[in-house]
C-alpha cells in the first residue's frame, strides 16, 4: 500500500532521500528534502513534536554545509526549544543540538560560549551512549578543535589522538570521519610548527577520504589545501599550487563561492603568491578571501582577523605603514574580542604593530 503524502512516513522517506543527496554533496537538494519534510510534519504532527525538531537540526546541519551560519543558528534554537520542553535535556538528541550551536559559536568567535556547550553535549552524551560511543568521539575531536582555536595546546593534542583512536574503532579506518580526524590532527600539528608530523597526518588523510568518498568531495578538498598550506611554509612551491587550484575546483563545484572553505583555500593561495613574488596576485587573491569572509562568517570572526593580520603583512612588507596599520589595528581588535589578549595570535599582531609604529614615534 501506497504511503499518504499527508502521512509522517512520507516525511521520513523524504528525509532518506535527503541523506542519500547529503552523501553525494548535493546540499541543495537535500535542503529541498527537507523542507518538503518540515512542510509535512508541521501539518501532521505540529511544530511542538519532537520529530519535528530532528528535521529542523538536519536543516540547520545541511545550511551550515552551506555556509549560511545564520539560517543554521536559527533552526538549531527552534530545534533546542522544542526538545527542551518535550523530551528534556538529558538525551542525545538534545546533545547534538546543542553540539551544533557550539560549532556555529567557535565559527563566530564565541570560543567560552562554545567551551560550555560542546563540554555539555559531551556529558550527555556519555550519561546516555557510553564512554566509547562515535557521537562521543565527535564531542572529543570537536573539543581538541576548539582547544586548538583558543591555543590550549596541552588539552588539544590528547582529544585528536583520542578521536582518532575511537574512530579507527567504529566506523572504522576507512569511513570519512577517520579521514577528517586525521586531517583534523594534522591542522593541529601544523599550527605547532611540526611540518614533519602535520604532513604524516595529512597524506594518510588523502589517502582514506580518497577511498572513502572520491576525490570530489569536500572534506578531500580540505586536505588538499591543508597539504598545499603545509608544502607552501616548507617553500616547495611546485607541490603546494596544484593542490590549491584542485581544492579550490572542487569547493566551487560543490560549496560555491559564497562559502568559508572557499575563501579559506584563497586565502591559502594569495600566502603562496606572496611568497612566489607575484605580489599583485597575492593582493587580489587577500582581498576576496576576506570579502567573502566578511560576508559569510561576519565581521567579527578570527578567520576575519587572520585574513587582516596576513594582509597587514602583506603591506608592510610592501612599504604600505598605512593600510597595514590600519588592519594590523583591525585584527587585534577582533582578536581581543573573540579569543582574548593572551593568545598568541593577539600577541603576534600586537607585536608586529608595534614595530611598526616604534620609528613613527621615535621621529
Amino acid at each position: 500500500t501506497a504511503v499518504s503524502e499527508e502521512h509522517p512516513l512520507f516525511a521520513d522517506t523524504l528525509k532518506i532521500r535527503a541523506l542519500l543527496f547529503e552523501t553525494e554533496c548535493l546540499w541543495e537538494k537535500a535542503e529541498e528534502q527537507y523542507r518538503q519534510a518540515l512542510e509535512i510534519q508541521k501539518r501532521v504532527l505540529g511544530t511542538s513534536h519532537p520529530a519535528y525538531a530532528s528535521t529542523l537540526v538536519r536543516m540547520g546541519n545541511t545550511k551550515d554545509k552551506l555556509g549560511r551560519m545564520a539560517e543554521a543558528s536559527a533552526l538549531y534554537s527552534e530545534a533546542e526549544a522544542i526538545l527542551k520542553a518535550k523530551t528534556g535535556e538529558e538525551t542525545p538528541d538534545f546533545a547534538t543540538v546543542l553540539h551544533h550551536q557550539a560549532l556555529i559559536l567557535q565559527k563566530k568567535g564565541q570560543l567560552e560560549d562554545a567551551d560550555f556547550l560542546l563540554l555539555r553535549a559531551q556529558k550527555i552524551r556519555r550519561k546516555c551512549l557510553g564512554d566509547e560511543h562515535v557521537q562521543v568521539a565527535f564531542s572529543v575531536l570537536a573539543l581538541g578543535q576548539l582547544y586548538q582555536a583558543m591555543a590550549d595546546f596541552t588539552r588539544a593534542e590528547p582529544r585528536f589522538l583520542r578521536a582518532i583512536e575511537m574512530f579507527a574503532v567504529t566506523p572504522g579506518e576507512h569511513h570519512l570521519v577517520y579521514g577528517t580526524a586525521l586531517n583534523a590532527a594534522g591542522s593541529f600539528y601544523d599550527d605547532q610548527g611540526n611540518t614533519t608530523k602535520a604532513l604524516s597526518y595529512y597524506i594518510q588523510a588523502r589517502s582514506v577520504l580518497e577511498e572513502a568518498v572520491g576525490n570530489g568531495h569536500p572534506a578531500y578538498a580540505s586536505v588538499l589545501s591543508n597539504l598545499g598550506a603545509a608544502y607552501a611554509r616548507n617553500n616547495e612551491f611546485a607541490k603546494a599550487e596544484p593542490l590549491y587550484q584542485q581544492a579550490l575546483a572542487i569547493q566551487e563545484d560543490v560549496l560555491g563561492r559564497q562559502h568559508p572553505s572557499y575563501a579559506a583555500t584563497l586565502g591559502n593561495m594569495a600566502v603562496l603568491k606572496e611568497k612566489q613574488g607575484n605580489f599583485r596576485g597575492a593582493e587580489e587573491l587577500y582581498l576576496q578571501s576576506l570579502e567573502l569572509k566578511v560576508q559569510v562568517m561576519g565581521a567579527d570572526s578570527p578567520s576575519v582577523a587572520t585574513t587582516k593580520h596576513n594582509l597587514a603583512v602583506f603591506y608592510d612588507a610592501s612599504g604600505d605603514a598605512k593600510q597595514a596599520e590600519k588592519l594590523y589595528q583591525e585584527a587585534q581588535e577582533i582578536y581581543a574580542k573573540s579569543l582574548g589578549d593572551h593568545h598568541p595570535a593577539f600577541k603576534d599582531v600586537q607585536q608586529k604593530l608595534k614595530i611598526l609604529q616604534t620609528p613613527r614615534k621615535s621621529q
